[in-house]
């Protein structure tokens, strides 16, 4: 075979690979937890407010104590599928999955 064939399958290899896979990528980043008021009376519960000022709420939720309002964690975690839609105005937001969060000392 020839270095060319070699480095051009190669990269057809890697390409497909990362085309088809069904991974999902995990972000690590600092957030903030903010407390949108009880779901049972018309809020949104407790959100996260990531670097880039997003708000999103985590499926998997917040542990109780981490539910402190502004309170900075460190969370790693992967994109979820769908809406969280809350409160009387009905408001959506991005949703994630957390895959770890602890609170960040600086």
């Amino acid at each position: 075979m020839s270095t060319l064939l070699r480095v051009t399958f190669a990269f057809l290899a890697v390409f497909a690979f990362a085309t088809f896979s069904c991974e999902k990528v995990e972000i690590v980043e600092e957030a903030i937890v903010l407390d949108f008021g009880d779901v049972a009376a018309d809020g949104c519960g407790w959100l996260l407010e990531l670097e880039d000022g997003e708000l999103v709420h985590a499926t998997n939720g917040i542990p109780e104590n981490l539910q402190q309002d502004s309170l900075k964690v460190l969370i790693d975690y992967e994109a979820a599928d769908g809406q969280f839609q809350c409160g009387l105005a009905s408001t959506t937001y991005n949703q994630i999955e957390l895959t770890s969060i602890g609170e960040f000392k600086e």
